[in-house]
């Protein structure tokens, strides 16, 4: 079954005949006529009791026709999700410096991918990433607090004690 001899399938349902379906669906009546023999063929049934007023479904066009009207609104459901999903892509360019902690960059890449976020991140040293960001090849930039001009909008990203780690044997490190 192809969503074309459903869609004539049902637009005949709906109009009571072929010739006016072919005019809803801007087709020869003879495309219309050939996309139902099609389904009855595939299936094996005949749907449709015609007449000279019209047609009308048979028991096993009507179960069609309940499918049919499902499947349609499928597809269009999907096509709909589908382009919403590429036009709704966000697209975000971040520059990290290279001293970040990996976990920091793989829980950054794993929230968008939550959020259905494509993320390009690039590695760099302060400067080269502020130039970069300056020069709109980044949409944002993770560096060190101090580095930021005054025209760019700051948010403290991380907040956490800093750790030394030394040899056991070590003098205790008090200031």
């Amino acid at each position: 079954m192809k969503l074309s001899e459903l869609l004539a399938f049902v637009t005949v349902v709906e109009t009571g005949n072929i010739t006016q379906a072919a005019e809803r669906l801007n087709r020869v009546q003879s495309s219309i006529s050939h996309r139902i023999r099609s389904l009855e063929d595939n299936l094996d049934v005949t749907l449709l009791d015609r007449k000279n007023d019209g047609c009308s479904l048979t028991a096993q066009g009507q179960i069609l026709y309940d499918y049919a009207l499902k499947i349609l609104n499928l597809a269009d459901d999907c096509k709909n999700n589908i382009s919403h999903s590429k036009s709704s892509q966000l697209n975000i360019r971040i520059g990290i410096i290279e001293c970040l902690p990996p976990y920091i960059v793989t829980s950054l890449i794993d929230l968008g991918h939550d959020l259905g976020w494509n993320i390009d991140i690039s590695i760099g040293n302060t400067i080269s990433l502020l130039s970069a960001f300056d020069q709109n090849e980044f949409d944002a930039v993770i560096i060190g607090a101090g580095f930021s001009n005054t025209q760019h909008a700051r948010s403290i990203l991380l907040s956490s004690e800093l750790v030394i780690i030394t040899e056991k044997d070590y003098p205790t490190i008090k200031d």
